[in-house]
């Protein structure tokens, strides 16, 4: 079976939609094709759970400081997983902005499968053959996992990943000083983790102006976040129940940062304390 358009979308984030939708109002001939659920990480593991998380987080840490407010300070339980249902449920209110349906209304050919790129004009999707004068890839982007020894045997969290929880984990190491790894680092941490962020450049969030970063990680730091910049993560190692990084710096001096493997379900008191050791090989 083969149909002839104008354009074909391959991805159904918001690159895609937006594209998709432009087209069809102009009177193009639109096919969209998604593999998984329309709405992509925007709807699904970035912006719409990772605010509902903020959100959340934010009103946890007012409530504990509300004596900033002139109000009477309280410390509410943490249950993680109503905390992460909760994120859930405001995925689920705006899902439907994304529906296939809506896409349809439009005059979209909506298709859900794999795409596969045969030509500059030709696309196949589960048997179909569509061809079209343009082709517009809006695939989005996955987890680049950096290249650390043991790191993919000892296992670890993304942002995907993440989502799919019902815990927090009690203490953590994020790899990576950018805006989504200093997102989540005050996310758990607002949530009761120990958080250590290594970061490999100077700075964190590097392309803010100097002034804006240094006042980021005054606050980052009076929450206890621990900022290590200018280290990088070398190994990673399972043992009695920890995972243990070895981070090296620019000068050769390295430590070894010891962090539970197991995930915390209740309060944020489950915290597990966290530990360091400098290597023989560091200088004084």
């Amino acid at each position: 079976m083969s149909d002839r358009l104008d354009v074909v979308v391959i991805g159904g984030g918001t690159a895609g939609l937006v594209t998709a939708s432009g087209c069809a109002r102009l009177g193009r001939r639109v096919a969209l094709i998604e593999r998984e659920a329309l709405g992509g990480d925007c709807l699904w593991t970035g912006c719409v759970p990772t605010k509902a998380l903020v959100a959340s987080a934010k009103l946890l840490h007012q409530m504990q400081n509300a004596a900033l407010w002139g109000l009477e300070p309280q410390r509410p339980r943490v249950t993680p997983k109503s905390i992460m249902d909760s994120m859930r449920e405001q995925r689920r209110l705006i899902e439907h902005h994304d529906a296939p349906e809506k896409f349809r209304a439009l005059g979209i050919d909506v298709i859900q499968g794999s795409a596969r790129l045969l030509s500059s004009s030709e696309v196949e999707v589960d048997g179909r053959h569509l061809f079209a004068k343009d082709i517009v890839l809006a695939t989005g982007s996955r987890t680049s996992v950096p290249p650390v020894e043991g790191l993919q045997e000892v296992g670890f969290l993304d942002h995907r990943t993440f989502l799919e929880q019902d815990a927090f984990p009690a203490s953590l190491l994020i790899l990576g000083g950018g805006y989504i790894g200093i997102e989540f680092a005050q996310i758990f941490a607002r949530f009761g983790s120990r958080v250590t962020v290594v970061e490999m450049l100077d700075d964190i969030c590097t392309k803010e102006d100097g002034d804006v970063i240094a006042r980021l990680r005054q606050i980052l730091t009076d929450e206890g976040i621990d900022l290590r910049t200018g280290w990088a993560v070398k190994a990673v190692r399972g043992e009695a129940g920890r995972k243990i990084a070895r981070i090296e710096n620019l000068n050769g001096e390295s430590e070894e940062l010891a962090r539970t493997s197991r995930v915390s379900g209740h309060a944020a008191t489950s915290t597990e304390a966290c530990s360091s050791r400098t290597s023989p090989r560091s200088k004084p």
